[in-house]
């Protein structure tokens, strides 16, 4: 829902070298061949009764470390965990009557080259409108936090 986007320089994000491959972080090497690796950390959200919504996430997450193109990527992590630098955006979300959230995105993606992509997907019985708005809060949060 939101495009790769060049953060602004007052937003720092460091390497997350500390992810180390485990329960919730494993290394998924580039699909090129380059020796390129991305770590991604965290599990997928299980919403409702089926798997989709879970497996939708996992599929793009997969897809965009194949990439080589993102040093890290977070799965349902706040964007403290997401970026590794105190950043910790409250936004009125409004899928929960406006309430003010720290939020947790499905993906956080942190590219090599300095961007941040955020990723939710529609989980059955969610307005698409109001998580595009969701999305959009979090992005303006991103950028005058």
């Amino acid at each position: 829902m939101s495009r790769p986007r060049q953060i602004p320089a007052f937003v720092r994000f460091v390497n997350r070298a500390d992810f180390e491959a485990g329960s919730n972080a494993r290394l998924v090497p580039a699909a090129d061949g380059s020796g390129r690796q991305t770590i991604v950390l965290g599990t997928a959200q299980a919403t409702g009764e089926t798997a989709t919504h879970a497996n939708q996430v996992n599929a793009i997450a997969q897809q965009l470390a194949e990439s080589g193109d993102w040093a890290h990527i977070s799965l349902d992590r706040n964007y403290r965990t997401a970026t590794g630098r105190v950043f910790d955006p409250k936004v009125a979300n409004p899928l929960n009557g406006n309430q003010m959230v720290s939020p947790r995105p499905d993906i956080v993606a942190v590219g090599r080259d300095g961007r941040m992509q955020v990723f939710e997907v529609q989980s059955e019985g969610q307005n698409f409108d109001q998580l595009a708005e969701y999305v959009r809060r979090q992005e303006a949060a991103a950028v005058h936090d």
